[in-house]
């Protein structure tokens, strides 16, 4: 659980105010095999004009065997502006060469932004790689 309010922060004299809360589970099913899962849920407020103003969620699950792991990702913000809103789906694949020392990660963003009824299909890649922690 997080939270930030900063009084007067704003334009008038108005707080800024956060408030998140996530989960986080890594359970090992068979030998060399877990199951992953995190979400988190979090509200933001910056001014009632502000795009930045709103409550998102976020969710992942993989499921590791020996060192790949197939992952999905899932992100949904709700501006409290009308057309602030974004929807994601992001499948990949996590390649845990040694652990957390050497890793490489991929992933396909497909989201919408804005008015999610009218925006259009972005799609994105993602290539990250870890050498040390």
């Amino acid at each position: 659980l997080g939270g930030d309010w900063q009084p007067g922060a704003l334009t008038g004299n108005r707080a800024y105010y956060a408030a998140a809360a996530d989960v986080f589970l890594e359970y090992p099913t068979l030998p060399d095999q877990e199951v992953i899962f995190q979400a988190n849920v979090f509200r933001f407020f910056r001014g009632a004009a502000s795009v930045d103003s709103g409550t998102g969620t976020f969710a992942e699950f993989g499921y590791r065997i020996a060192m790949i792991e197939p992952v999905f990702a899932f992100e949904y913000f709700d501006g409290d502006v009308a057309g602030a809103d974004l929807l994601a789906f992001r499948p990949g694949v996590n390649l845990w060469v040694d652990k957390h020392t050497f890793n490489v990660k991929f992933e396909v963003g497909l989201t919408r932004q804005g008015n999610l009824r009218e925006a259009k299909l972005g799609v994105t890649g993602a290539l990250q790689a870890q050498l040390s922690f």
